[in-house]
């Protein structure tokens, strides 16, 4: 008994050395010197797993209720040196005698009997020893104190039978009196607003009676396990329950009065407030409203807990049928203060506007709230133009915002404004694209002068564009992106000797197709096209969302975000096959398309997002220098080959030279990038080669008539579409390479098919002059093409 109870006291006395030696040895390789640790977080580390790492220390004080009542004794004595043994006491040493009276109180209980250590005798003791120790100290530096002395003290009633079993005729004992009289004294209003706060906490459960809640206050938050891990019996609910009834009785109601007027700004006595009825919602508007104008006390609220749950309070009175609906932070104000704040990620560490930024977060966690709530108000606030992922990356690095208002705000802006996560990603690719000494600082009204200065230029303007280029990617690591992007594009969307064009953000977001107007000089200017390219790609994700939330179903949101892509998509594609020379008498037919990196990926991000884009495109009709560009570029084509497989089934509305140029696209891209999937491959190219195949008479054209007559509705040339994607199909059968047998077979079998069907033709007899003539030339044509392709599939299938 004597050894363990030696080890209860080192385990108590030493955990301080102990645990600094660990921390050290922990840390020593990251930081070389830490700071003094303090008593209070030292014994909630040590005993927050007490029962875990030293289960046998309080199954041996429970079993063995001797060696109990030598441990109330020893912690009962180490208190009583505290106050009597030095001249000046030490708050560490008391913070950890009473958090260890508090323990074992828990753990153990009083115990019985009438010895020192035990029943009446020890809880008399106790609370003794508790009110004089706290006389020892006042003032702010003893909150800590204070808090664990009014748990240690309930502890102590919740324990006491006649005070825990509503004993009558033993309430008015002396033990009964230096309880009430310590737990009273403990409530008394001071000048710290933190202890204050948790005693009026006490007070309220109290009067309401909330046994539940008082057991979380004092033994949930002792534990440091928020009451999740303590199991409530009975026996505790009815004990604490008694101990409200006995409490509420021994309070004076002008200290009640007085304790909740002096904590009524403290986010906890608010919450409970509200929770339980007892603050009105105009008040809880009122103090919620003082809390958001002053920055120092924004910092405070938001840097602990429960600044999540005011917000939502403060909320849900706004829009209560008491409230105003009008919110307390209106958008003007919150845009003003974003406005006044720099917003550049070496700004965000500056201690300077910590409390103003704290503030904006705040007011911002409200907002978002509110247009969570009520997002049909009028006064509710449009968060894309607002540096949402600026606020996040503060949230992210700074200590004074705790982890539940960054979750908060995280998971409200990943549900109003997703698009806006990906901006807050430090490694974001256009700002690990800037490269080149620093010039100093960039504004964005620099940004736009440098576009209008390219624009405006005559000669060297890809040199202009690569300095506005770089500019803007300087711009958008110091700036808010919204403003950024909405800066430019209007600098890139405005004309000359046109009034300048003053778009809003949320604008460019709802109809981001605005940066296809753009001048030809801009997309010309290689800089100004990497720019008009970042815009819009950050413009269509904002657009998805939208799209999707205001369409009446998913289904029409989707169809018309696929519409949205083709058009984009086609334009770029044509653009880029075009090399940006957009007049048909620039295209020099022979010259290799540019391979704009940009330009690429966003047609490819495109077309992987949406199935059907390609099929689109194709049936809608794409020049031949695009079909072969798109073919090039765009791997992703072949996750379409089901559908252009079922455009060139018989039954389908496209007609014949539609069919004819579908299987020409269909068999490029079954060549170009059929590897990866083969099975689809295979049905792909053989519906492209039996459209080839039947397609044969109408690339010759009817017999004996001289000039062709096959149109179309809107006057197309079906004759000469269809001989001209005969000529591509068997142009590109050439490029049939590898180790694709399945693939040469169906090729070699259309071409058999085509070249007895050019013998057969050359057989017959017709009408004679220059038609036949022509006919016959054009047969030689595509026999000559037939026997090009299958000497480079190896010859003619038998």
């Amino acid at each position: 008994t004597s050894s363990m109870l030696e080890d209860l006291a080192l385990h108590v006395h030493s955990s301080r050395r102990k645990l600094a030696s660990q921390r050290h040895t922990k840390s020593v390789s990251k930081l070389p010197r830490r700071r003094r640790i303090r008593p209070m977080r030292e014994m909630r580390t040590e005993y927050s797993v007490a029962s875990k790492d030293k289960p046998w220390l309080v199954e041996a004080l429970v079993k063995d209720e001797e060696l109990a009542r030598k441990a109330r004794k020893c912690v009962l004595d180490s208190l009583e040196s505290i106050y009597n043994g030095e001249d000046v006491p030490s708050l560490g040493k008391a913070i950890l005698s009473v958090r260890t009276l508090a323990l074992l109180l828990h753990f153990v209980g009083i115990g019985s009997g009438s010895s020192f250590g035990s029943g009446s005798a020890f809880v008399q003791s106790a609370v003794d020893a508790i009110d004089i120790l706290n006389g020892k100290f006042s003032g702010k530096t003893s909150d800590e104190l204070r808090v664990l002395s009014i748990r240690a003290c309930l502890l102590v009633c919740s324990k006491f039978p006649p005070i825990a079993e509503a004993k009558q005729m033993f309430l008015n004992s002396p033990t009964s009196a230096a309880c009430s009289a310590c737990l009273v004294g403990l409530l008394e209003p001071t000048g710290s607003e933190t202890s204050n706060a948790f005693a009026s906490r006490i007070v309220d459960c109290f009067a309401s009676q909330d046994s539940t809640e008082l057991y979380r206050l004092v033994v949930g938050s002792l534990t440091n396990a928020g009451g999740s891990d303590s199991v409530l019996t009975e026996a505790d609910v009815d004990a604490f329950f008694n101990t409200c009834r006995w409490a509420s009785a021994k309070l004076d109601s002008a200290t009640t009065v007085d304790l909740r007027k002096q904590s009524m700004e403290c986010v906890e006595v608010l919450n409970d407030g509200a929770r339980r009825g007892n603050i009105s919602y105009p008040d809880l508007e009122k103090k919620v409203a003082q809390i958001l104008d002053d920055a120092e006390r924004c910092r405070v609220v938001v840097q602990g807990s429960g600044a999540t749950t005011l917000m939502k309070n403060a909320v849900m009175a706004t829009l209560s049928d008491e409230g105003s609906k009008l919110p307390l932070v209106l958008p003007l104000r919150l845009d003003g203060l974003a406005k006044k704040l720099s917003w550049k990620r070496s700004d965000l560490f500056e201690t300077k506007t910590e409390a103003s930024r704290c503030q904006f977060i705040l007011q911002l966690l409200y907002s978002l709230l509110f247009l969570d709530q009520a997002p049909s108000s009028p006064f509710s606030v449009d968060p894309r133009n607002l540096p949402l992922a600026e606020a996040i990356m503060f949230c992210r690095i700074s200590q004074s915002i705790g982890d539940e208002a960054t979750s908060a705000l995280h998971d409200l802006v990943a549900k109003l404004v997703p698009e806006a996560l990906s901006l807050a990603n430090p490694n974001e690719p256009d700002i690990m694209r800037m490269t080149g000494p620093s010039t100093g600082p960039v504004t964005i009204a620099m940004v736009t002068d440098a576009i209008n200065a390219c624009k405006e230029s005559g000669i060297d303007r890809q040199a202009y564009g690569r300095r506005a280029e770089l500019m803007f990617l300087k711009a958008r690591a110091d700036y808010p992106s919204a403003d950024v992007d909405t800066s430019v594009s209007c600098a890139l969307l405005s004309m000359k000797h046109l009034p300048a064009r003053a778009y809003t953000y949320t604008l460019l977001c709802k109809d981001p197709l605005l940066l296809l107007k753009c001048h030809l000089c801009v997309w010309k200017c290689n800089g100004l096209r990497r720019i008009v390219l970042s815009v819009l790609r950050r413009l269509l994700d904002a657009n998805d969302y939208i799209t999707l939330d205001e369409a009446p179903t998913d289904d029409i949101g989707y169809q018309l975000l696929a519409a949205r892509n083709a058009l984009v998509t086609r334009c770029l594609i044509l653009a880029g096959s075009s090399n940006f020379q957009f007049d048909s008498d620039g295209i020099n037919k022979n010259e290799v398309p540019t391979r704009c990196p940009m330009t690429i990926s966003l047609i490819r991000s495109m077309i992987s997002s949406h199935s059907g884009v390609v099929a689109m495109l194709i049936k809608q009709g794409l020049s031949d220098r695009a079909v072969d560009w798109l073919v090039e570029i765009a791997p992703e084509c072949l996750a379409d080959a089901e559908l252009l497989t079922g455009c060139l089934s018989e039954r389908n509305n496209l007609t014949a030279a539609e069919r004819m140029v579908t299987a020409d696209a269909s068999l490029r891209i079954a060549i170009a990038h059929g590897a990866r999937d083969e099975a689809a491959t295979q049905l792909l190219a053989s519906s492209a080669l039996n459209v080839l195949v039947s397609s044969f008479f109408l690339s010759l054209g009817p017999v004996g008539v001289p000039v062709n007559i096959i149109h179309e509705d809107d006057g197309h040339d079906v004759t000469q579409t269809c001989r001209r994607a005969t000529f591509r199909m068997l142009s590109a059968m050439q490029c049939i390479h590898g180790e694709r047998p399945a693939l040469r077979n169906e090729a070699r079998r259309a071409l058999s098919k085509m070249a007895n069907m050019c013998k057969s033709e050359g057989a017959l007899g017709g009408v004679a002059g220059s038609v036949a003539m022509r006919r016959k030339t054009l047969l030689k044509e595509i026999w000559d093409a037939v026997v090009r392709a299958s000497n480079s599939l190896g010859g003619l299938q038998s």
